[in-house]
């Protein structure tokens, strides 16, 4: 590719950005194959097959590409990598016994399940708030998942399971200052990816 003309997969991502759906069907149509080949290639024969079950990475990736924290991609190389490592993780989260004690525990009760007088009281609770906090939410899932293993893991150790950091030295087999040191640069990296238009 001419280095003077700009890549293909940015432009059509900032196309998609702007609503334009045709830009979407592209990218799909563009990376879809191939990031759907190399997942199949590196993960066991279990998760292949929840892979290929229904269309996990289509799903994923259109999860991201509609949900997810808007990301300034410099190439289609680039965006191939962040989108592998986003179905990966998606599909190995769906098989991890963490999944449902993190749903359970990063998800605030229904509006139907709250009592009436928090729901007359709680002037935080209207739908826009709800709505709000449930995108949020969405958006830190999807950044969650374009984070390596180490950071996702010292993350759910710290954030999710509460241990302390005496605790997660013992689990990660390293000292507690370098435990301190591991989530603070998790959560920057985390930070930085929820913020729009950042270069992951």
């Amino acid at each position: 590719m001419d280095p003077s003309q700009p890549d293909r997969t940015a432009v059509l991502l900032r196309l998609w950005y702007q609503g334009d759906l045709e830009a979407l069907e592209e990218i799909l149509k563009l990376h879809l194959p191939w990031i759907r080949g190399v997942v199949r290639q590196r993960l066991g024969g279990k998760l292949r097959q929840k892979a290929e079950s229904g269309d996990v990475v289509q799903d994923a990736m259109l999860r991201f590409l509609k949900d997810g924290p808007r990301l300034k991609i410099r190439d289609e190389t680039h965006f191939r990598r962040l989108m592998t490592r986003l179905v990966e993780n998606v599909i190995c989260d769906q098989h991890d016994r963490f999944t449902a004690k993190r749903r359970s525990m990063d998800r605030e009760q229904s509006l139907e399940n709250l009592p009436p007088n928090l729901k007359l009281k709680n002037p935080a609770l209207t739908p826009s708030s709800i709505a709000g906090r449930h995108e949020l939410e969405d958006q830190l899932q999807l950044a969650m998942a374009l984070l390596s293993e180490e950071d996702r893991s010292v993350i759910r150790l710290r954030k999710w399971e509460r241990k302390s950091f005496q605790e997660i030295a013992e689990v990660l087999d390293i000292s507690p200052s370098a435990a301190d040191t591991r989530f603070r640069r998790a959560m920057a990296r985390l930070a930085a990816l929820m913020a729009p238009e950042q270069e992951p």
